[in-house]
């Protein structure tokens, strides 16, 4: 099997001691088993808003356990271990509301401005494949059908990618501008392709619709964490060291 090959592969070589993946399985699997529930209350309330808010905390909770929150949620805190950073996105689908895992290095934001706090602008660019963009927006499906294909030529994502893919894919960019104040309405959420916007609308709400979680926040400011795995690197290193002695 794949371990009898394994062990041949590695006869006479040093031994394999990596504890970096045994503290990330170990911090997952524990983080995993804290399941926080949300309960909206409603003191000095009647008995209507008090139904209402009973019936609502339990849809909450009932969509927070279901399936694909329980399969995305070990996944984005295993994100969090490695790369310091684990991301959710929430987004509406056939008058639903459903949540998609991403990775950290999809999101753009300005680091000058994320300096002293939450940034107000943030963009999610991301390759999505050429037919379900036509689907979901077929008022520009002319515009669609001729946007170059994706590159991952681009430094800051050749990392990520390891294989050339004949998936016809086309780069999207989806930016969101919060509102500057509760009265005001100059929130913007914008969806866009190389030379087309195929979505502009109001965005109403103080916040955007991605979720983080971070192993070790930085010490200022809205920039990327510190991962369990960075952290554990020198020590890792150190044990190379003696058993290579």
């Amino acid at each position: 099997g794949l371990g009898a090959n394994f062990l041949l592969l590695r006869a006479g070589t040093l031994l394999n001691l990596n504890i970096i993946m045994s503290m990330v399985d170990t911090a997952t699997a524990r983080l995993t088993k804290r399941r926080p529930m949300p309960c909206i209350s409603a003191d000095d309330a009647g008995w209507t808003e008090k139904l209402f808010a009973k019936r609502n905390s339990r849809i909450l909770r009932r969509k927070m356990g279901g399936t694909q929150m329980e399969k995305i949620r070990p996944r984005v805190l295993r994100d969090m271990c490695i790369r310091g950073d684990g991301a959710m996105k929430a987004y509406r689908h056939d008058g639903d509301v459903w949540f998609k895992r991403i990775p950290v290095y999809e999101l753009v934001w300005d680091p000058f401005e994320a300096e002293q706090g939450e940034p107000r602008q943030l963009a999610h660019v991301r390759p999505e494949a050429r037919e379900t963009l036509c689907a979901k927006y077929p008022q520009y499906e002319e515009q669609i059908e001729q946007a170059p294909r994706y590159s991952r030529g681009d430094a800051w994502t050749a990392y990520a990618y390891q294989q050339m893919s004949t998936q016809d894919y086309v780069e999207v960019r989806e930016a969101w501008h919060l509102p500057s104040g509760r009265d005001y309405d100059d929130g913007q959420h914008i969806v866009s392709i190389k030379g087309c916007v195929v979505l502009r609308e109001s965005w109403k709400r103080p916040r955007f619709p991605i979720a983080r979680t971070q192993w070790s926040a930085p010490t200022r400011g809205w920039g990327r964490g510190c991962g369990l795995v960075e952290q554990l690197a020198g020590v890792q290193e150190q044990i190379n060291d003696i058993l290579r002695d």
